[in-house]
């Protein structure tokens, strides 16, 4: 969401931004349900979009 914020909701740009194809980010907005371009006004509740890069901390 941080991406696509950050890019005024420009998928292809999003996805540059995560490492990622335009096709890529395009199937995780669809799967994950993140129609909505988060605003620097939105709750941290807002599901984050990843790259399945991130380590785990445990």
């Amino acid at each position: 969401m941080q991406a696509l914020a950050r890019t005024a909701g420009n998928r292809t740009r999003a996805a540059a931004l995560l490492g990622m194809s335009r096709d890529q980010i395009r199937y995780r907005i669809e799967k994950y349900g993140l129609e909505r371009v988060a605003s620097d006004d939105d709750e941290p509740t807002q599901p984050t979009l990843t790259t399945g890069r991130e380590r785990c901390a445990s």
